[in-house]
C-alpha cells in the first residue's frame, strides 16, 4: 500500500513538472502628435501608465508595450495581433483607445508630453504615475493606485475603486482646485510650505498623521470610532483640496524639493529654450 501511494506521488509530480509555464509576448511602437492645445485622452483597459513632463517638447509622444501570455509562444503571438491601438482626434480632443477581448492582455503605456498638456487616463485595471504636469489632469481607475508628484496643475481630479492614492503638489496657484478619492486605500498629500490652500480629508476607516513640518493652522478634525475628518488651513486658505478614501489611512506631508541633481528636478525645472526631439521605437 505504501508503494502504491509513492508511486501514485511520483507519477503527479511528473505529470505536473511536465506543464510549461505561459510565455509572454511583447510588442512596443511609438506614437506621436502634436496637441496644439488639444486635450490628450488615454483610454486602456488593463497596464501600467506612466505620464512625465518634458521640457520643450512640442508633441506628445506615447509607447505602447503590448503584453500577451498564452500556453506556448505562438499563441501569445497570434494574440498580440488582436489588441487594437485606435487613435482619432478633433479641434479639442486627441485620443487613443487600446481594446482587447482576450484575457491575460494588458498594455503599457510610457507617455511624454509638454509641461501645459492637458491630459485624462482612464483605465480599467493598472496603475498610473504622472510627475512634474502643470496642466489639467484627471485619472480615474477601476482599480489600481495612483501617484501623482511635482504637480503644477490647477486642475487635478485623481479616482480608483481600490489602491492608493499619492498627491503631491510642487505649487498651488490660489485658484487650484484638487480632488482625491479612493473606494479603498491610503491617502498621502504633499503641500508646500508656502502654499495657500484649504485642505478637507476624510477616512470612514484609517488613522490621520500630519507632518509636523507643515504649518497647518485651523486644525480641526472629528470622526467615528475607526475613521477620521480633518480639515486644515495653509496660509489664506486661497487653493482647494478635497480627499476621501472609504477604508485607509491619510497622511498630510510637507512637499520637498527633489535634490538639484536629480532626474526629478531636471523635469521640473523650468527651461528657457526648446529641446532638440528625437522619435524611437522599441522592438
Amino acid at each position: 500500500m505504501r508503494l502504491a501511494l509513492v508511486l501514485f506521488a511520483f507519477c503527479l509530480a511528473a505529470c505536473g513538472s511536465s506543464e510549461e509555464a505561459p510565455t509572454e509576448a511583447t510588442e512596443t511602437e511609438t506614437r506621436s502628435v502634436r496637441l496644439d492645445g488639444r486635450q490628450l485622452a488615454l483610454d486602456g483597459f488593463a497596464g501600467e501608465v506612466s505620464l512625465v513632463a518634458v521640457p520643450g517638447l512640442k508633441e506628445a509622444e506615447v509607447t505602447f508595450t503590448k503584453r500577451v501570455l498564452a500556453a506556448t509562444a505562438s499563441r501569445a503571438e497570434g494574440r498580440l495581433r488582436e489588441i487594437e491601438i485606435r487613435e482619432a482626434g478633433d479641434d479639442a480632443l486627441y485620443q487613443f483607445v487600446w481594446r482587447t477581448e482576450q484575457e491575460g492582455a494588458s498594455v503599457d503605456a510610457e507617455v511624454r508630453v509638454p509641461f501645459s498638456a492637458d491630459v485624462v487616463v482612464r483605465l480599467g485595471a493598472g496603475n498610473v504615475a504622472a510627475n512634474a504636469l502643470r496642466g489639467p489632469l484627471d485619472v480615474e481607475l477601476g482599480s489600481g493606485s495612483i501617484r501623482a508628484s511635482h504637480l503644477r496643475s490647477s486642475e487635478v481630479r485623481l479616482e480608483t475603486g481600490a489602491g492608493d492614492v499619492t498627491a503631491g503638489a510642487a505649487f498651488l496657484s490660489p485658484n487650484a482646485d484638487w480632488r482625491v478619492e479612493t473606494g479603498s486605500g491610503r491617502l498621502t498629500l504633499l503641500a508646500p510650505a508656502t502654499a495657500s490652500v484649504r485642505i478637507q480629508a476624510e477616512s470612514r476607516a484609517g488613522s490621520l498623521d500630519l507632518d509636523p513640518d507643515l504649518p497647518l493652522q485651523d486644525i480641526r478634525q472629528s470622526g467615528g470610532p475607526a475613521g477620521v475628518d480633518v480639515r486644515a488651513v495653509l496660509g489664506e486658505g486661497s487653493a482647494r483640496i478635497r480627499a476621501t478614501t472609504g477604508a485607509g489611512d491619510i497622511e498630510i506631508l510637507r512637499y520637498k524639493e527633489p535634490a538639484p541633481e536629480s532626474q526629478a528636478a531636471r523635469e521640473t525645472a523650468p527651461v528657457r529654450q526648446d529641446t532638440t526631439r528625437a522619435d524611437s521605437t522599441a522592438r
